[in-house]
């Protein structure tokens, strides 16, 4: 009796250890397909104009500590594209980049535009001028065309530009980018709005 137990016992054992590769492949098949479907609805968002959605699906994956490889540098491209230049290379944290590699190129380019639209917008910030300011967060946005706060930012400067002067073209092109930025991303939208609004009110109780 006590042989026959121990060998269903060993037998039991094996079992075991054998169905674990199976278990954890299973896992890893699911985790990988999860990752799939994320990030092509942040793509497909993307695609579509919706940034802030885009944004809403894609950063979560950043706590995501299995993504895999791949899914990380595609991650990092989503951000790299909606503006979130140091989430970005949080993604790209301790992988290595190849040179000869397309995908690799593309995140250097993306980087790029990145740091080149922040140092336009540290000129704009050091400018006096509205149209000088005006013109540094355009050249912003002509780096990153889809990213939700250099709209914001863009919007915000015609309208200050708008009240020191009455240019028929600066309020076709507010009238355009506002449209853009409420289609494109809402909650941004109403950020302009209330920001606009405070600044009436304090010019109302200045006068």
């Amino acid at each position: 009796m006590n042989r026959g137990a121990g060998r269903k016992r060993r037998l039991w054992g094996v079992l075991f250890l054998l169905l674990i590769p199976c278990g954890l492949l299973g896992w890893a098949v699911a985790a990988r397909t999860a990752e799939e479907s994320v990030l092509r609805r942040a793509s497909a968002q993307l695609e579509h104009g919706s940034l802030e959605r885009a944004l809403q699906i894609v950063e979560p994956l950043r706590q995501n500590r299995f993504l895999s490889p791949g899914g990380r540098r595609r991650a990092a491209a989503l951000l790299f594209q909606l503006g979130k230049d140091r989430e970005a290379h949080g993604m790209l944290r301790g992988l290595k980049f190849h040179s000869g590699d397309p995908g690799d190129m593309r995140l250097r380019t993306l980087s790029a535009r990145c740091q080149q639209a922040a140092i336009f917008l540290k000129r704009a910030d050091a400018a006096r001028d509205p149209a000088e300011r005006l013109r540094w967060v355009g050249q912003a946005r002509e780096e990153l065309p889809d990213a939700p706060n250099v709209l914001q930012r863009l919007v915000k400067e015609e309208v200050l530009a708008m009240t020191r002067g009455n240019d028929p073209a600066a309020e076709a092109a507010f009238e355009q980018d506002y449209a853009d930025l409420r289609r494109r991303a809402p909650a941004h939208a109403d950020a302009v709005q209330r920001e606009v609004r405070e600044l009436l009110q304090g010019q109302t109780a200045v006068q």
